[in-house]
């Protein structure tokens, strides 16, 4: 995935989804994505896979690992040579380590550039639609009801909270006044 994103409060409902992978999936994913929407009383308005243009960095990127490569061959032969001070050839050993590194460093970027030659790209953009829509004639009522039930939960709620203030109030005070009336006949 390369990023997703919703808006479901808006008065057009919707979101996007970007996907990478290889096209015989993006193909098969994007096939059973018509038929769920098909089978929901949806349709699939457009399809559009995309493929990526990275050749220029694959060329440069192969230059570059050849480059170094026949660098580093290059630093050996100068090593296999006999003379030099031990400073000379522990500075050349250096080279070589960096040398293998950006080489290294190449291959990777080199098989990851190879990778998205390989992968398409789909890019899913979503709204809803249908009977319930936002500009549908039945979405107000929808909506009533949605505010209604909202409501009636909002007095549930209310209701609990001040019975759960009032209850201990009330039996506190139900307990005093017993016992006051229950002390009145006892001292006349």
């Amino acid at each position: 995935m390369i990023s997703a994103q919703a808006d479901w409060t808006a008065r057009e409902p919707g979101g996007r989804l970007e996907l990478r992978g290889q096209p015989e999936w993006i193909n098969r994913f994007r096939s059973g994505l018509a038929l769920d929407a098909r089978n929901a009383g949806g349709r699939l308005d457009e399809a559009v896979t995309d493929g990526e243009d990275v050749t220029r960095g694959v060329d440069t990127a192969t230059t570059g690992a050849k480059t170094t490569a026949s660098l580093a061959d290059r630093i050996r032969q100068l090593q296999a040579r006999s003379g030099g001070t031990m400073a000379q050839r522990l500075e050349i050993e250096r080279e070589l380590a960096e040398l293998q590194q950006q080489y290294d460093a190449q291959q990777i970027e080199l098989r990851a550039l190879n990778d998205r030659v390989q992968s398409a790209r789909l890019t899913l953009d979503y709204r809803q639609g249908g009977v319930m829509a936002a500009d549908s004639p039945t979405r107000p009522v929808a909506r009533a009801l949605s505010d209604a039930f909202g409501l009636s939960m909002g007095m549930l709620a209310l209701l609990i909270t001040a019975g759960s203030v009032l209850l201990p109030i009330v039996v506190i005070g139900g307990a005093v006044w017993w016992g006051i009336r229950r002390r009145k006949p006892a001292s006349a």
